[in-house]
């Protein structure tokens, strides 16, 4: 097998893990849980640009922390945007009450007509994690491309967010995968090892 092969059967494999939860009800909880964790997170940090994400499908949904870390003093919030027909992803600023309109691959993004801001923290869901900082996606290589740009002009705090089932042994990776700092759940922030 290649690693290919290992990441689409960890994807499957994590992705049933996320349904079963999803049925289970306990999402909603688990997720308001890991939002609380955000925030406590930002109250100790010097405010700064973030960029999050709108939930699609058992992601996490960490919407209504949106609203909160907007309000606080000094924080700006960005979200990504990938234009049709575009490999690459960006991040447009965002803010509660900003319209949010359907992109590719069933995302919610800003309106192509808000300003591209370069985030100094991503926050960015993912269907596996390991404690080395792996990170296996949806397999789109947008996080993996955003950061990478990101990253060659600035330092960038990479942050998952996942539910703590996530969490497996080790994540196959590949050279171009970008490597997570830490990551949030339910239990808390952990920093990557």
């Amino acid at each position: 097998m290649t690693i290919a092969d290992d990441k689409a059967a960890l994807r499957a494999q994590m992705r049933a893990e996320r349904q079963v939860l999803l049925r289970s009800g306990a999402a909603p909880e688990l997720a308001c849980q890991i939002g609380q964790h955000i925030l406590a997170w930002t109250t100790k940090q010097t405010p700064q640009t973030l960029a999050s994400y709108c939930a699609i499908g058992s992601e996490p949904d960490i919407t209504s922390t949106h609203t909160q870390i907007a309000g606080q003093n000094g924080w700006s919030l960005a979200l990504p945007v990938v234009q049709p027909g575009e490999e690459l992803m960006v991040f447009k600023a965002w803010r509660g009450g900003d319209a949010i309109v359907q992109g590719p691959h069933k995302t919610l993004q800003p309106e192509s007509k808000a300003l591209e801001v370069r985030p100094h923290t991503v926050l960015m869901p993912l269907l596996a994690f390991d404690r080395a900082g792996s990170r296996l996606g949806q397999g789109g290589g947008y996080y993996d491309r955003a950061l990478t740009a990101l990253r060659q002009t600035q330092p960038v705090l990479a942050i998952g967010v996942a539910f703590a089932c996530q969490e497996v042994t080790q994540v196959p990776t590949e050279a171009h995968d970008a490597a997570l700092d830490a990551v949030v759940t339910e239990h808390g922030l952990q920093y990557s090892t």
